[in-house]
């Protein structure tokens, strides 16, 4: 009989459920992550999440010379936190990460696909910074802003641990809260308290 291979970006009791809250197709998921500076202090911001099928993974678009690029450049992990107001279910997680830019041809593909999935006017200000141009100014004409500039990087989040808090908003005492951690390739499961099992 062949066994079924573990996924690594969540245990299949929630995979499915965790695809759909990053579906960004219908509902976009602004939530926060966490990262470290070389002082050992957090520094926390919120950014657009997306579940990428290619990398199996949660995603998001930054800015090469942004702090959390440098940041993830010297200690490559980072933590998150999403909202999901439509089932009301808070998905936290732990990752290790993985910096994709222009550097590997075969970011390329990945790269342009995200760049399309920013909105408009922040892909204006990509390109007005590329340029040195004051934010507040046109954008050149012959600036095509389906090309990306060279200062638009990924970020990866490859999850080590999901957090996945369940509300319940008539009775507080009926969430549930469950721990899903990956150890030796393999997810464990464990429900904890909603008060301070995390």
């Amino acid at each position: 009989m062949e066994r079924k291979m573990t996924s690594l970006f969540a245990p299949e009791i929630c995979r499915t459920l965790i695809i759909q809250a990053f579906d960004t197709e219908s509902r976009p998921a602004y939530g926060q992550v966490a990262t470290v500076d070389e002082k050992k202090h957090p520094h926390v911001r919120t950014v657009h999440l997306h579940y990428s099928p290619e990398k199996e993974a949660i995603i998001f678009n930054t800015h090469l010379k942004s702090s959390k690029w440098k940041h993830l450049q010297k200690n490559p992990i980072l933590s998150g936190c999403y909202y999901d107001q439509y089932r009301e279910i808070q998905f936290r997680w732990s990752s290790k990460v993985e910096l994709l830019d222009d550097h590997k041809k075969e970011n390329i593909p990945l790269l342009e696909k995200m760049w399309l999935r920013m909105r408009e006017e922040v892909r204006r200000a990509y390109w007005l910074d590329a340029k040195k141009i004051p934010l507040d100014q046109k954008l050149p004409q012959d600036i095509n802003l389906q090309k990306r500039p060279s200062t638009h990087g990924i970020i990866v989040c490859h999850p080590t641990l999901w957090n996945i808090y369940e509300t319940n908003p008539q009775d507080y005492c009926k969430s549930t809260s469950t721990i899903h951690a990956l150890k030796k390739g393999q997810w464990q499961s464990k429900v904890v308290s909603i008060l301070y099992g995390s």
